[in-house]
């Protein structure tokens, strides 16, 4: 169940990400790159104290977080949506495995 909320919220913010151009300036961008950012420091922690130091996943989530703060404060590229849709197809992946290992 753990991977499935985690996974909604890769969805949530791919789709953010993407569609960012719309959102700039909004309170829900900067919310949800703190919670992105939050997200990703417990994935890269988790994955050194393991003694993984490539967790591309974690770093993919650490890029979304600051560039959602970077669109908050006004800054957007047509690149981020290209970020947006990895983290997105992340989400997706996340979700579809949480639903087979349940």
């Amino acid at each position: 169940m753990f991977i499935i909320i985690l996974g909604i919220i890769d969805l949530v913010v791919g789709i953010f990400l993407a569609l960012s151009n719309n959102f700039q300036g909004s309170t829900i961008i900067l919310y949800l790159g703190i919670i992105i950012l939050l997200k990703a420091l417990y994935s890269l922690g988790t994955a050194f104290g393991a003694g993984f130091y490539l967790d591309f996943l974690g770093i993919l989530d650490l890029i979304a977080g600051i560039l959602l703060l970077i669109v908050f404060y006004g800054i957007f590229t047509h690149f981020f949506i290209y970020i947006g849709i990895l983290l997105a197809l992340k989400g997706i992946y996340s979700i579809i495995m949480g639903l087979i290992q349940e």
